[in-house]
Formats: structure tokens, sequence, C-alpha cells
């Protein structure tokens, strides 16, 4: 239980500021995310870090009991499902996220969501 308090204290206030920062910060997002899909190496890290992140998550906490720590792991399981899915599936992710000023505003709502939550969880 220590553990998943712990990632939901770094985690939550992370998406939480990012979530913020993508809803009204959407124009510098959309500039950030045109430059990565330009360059195939920052593409990559950033899918090896996700990767990285959902990986580490796992190792430490990947409980699945019927709280709200499950969003712990789930939150794991995404990162590594994205980091994948950037690293192997690069082209569709730029064509679903990175179409317009609008789905990055509505890509800006979940992690907002998902941090206010994990920060309820941590703190």
């Amino acid at each position: 239980m220590d553990t998943g308090i712990g990632l939901a204290r770094v985690f939550g206030p992370f998406l939480l500021i990012l979530g913020l920062w993508m809803l009204f910060y959407h124009h510098n997002a959309h500039k950030i995310m045109t430059s990565m899909k330009n360059t195939a190496a920052t593409f990559y890290c950033h899918g090896s870090l996700n990767l990285l992140i959902g990986l580490f998550i796992l190792n430490e906490y990947n409980y699945w009991d019927m709280s709200l720590f499950v969003l712990i792991s789930l939150l794991g399981w995404l990162f590594l499902i994205r980091g994948l899915m950037i690293l192997f599936f690069p082209q569709l992710l730029i064509k679903c996220t990175m179409s317009s000023h609008f789905s990055i505003r509505l890509n800006g709502i979940f992690p907002l969501i998902y941090g206010i939550l994990l920060c309820w969880i941590g703190f």
C-alpha cells in the first residue's frame, strides 16, 4: 500500500500539471507534437520513456484489488501500451492524437482527471 501511495503522490501531480498545461497551452503542445513527429529520434525517445515508465510502475505496483489503487496499475499498463504504440505504430498515433488543436485539448482532459484521482488517493 505504501508503494501505491508513493506512486500516486508522484504521478498524480505530474498528470494534473500536464493536463492543465495541455488545456491552457494547446498551441504550444501542438508545436511540440508537430516537431516530434518530424523528428524520428525524438519520437523514439518519447516511446522508450513511456515504455520505461510503464515497466517501472508495473514492476513496483501491479495489484488488481478492488480499490482505487487499481488506477496505479492501470496507469502502468497505459504507459506501457502507449510506449509500444509509439515504437511500433507511430503513424497511427500521430493520426489519432495530433490532428487538431481541439484533439490536443481533449487529450489534456484525460491526464487532468487521472491526476486529480491520483492526488486524491496519494494525499
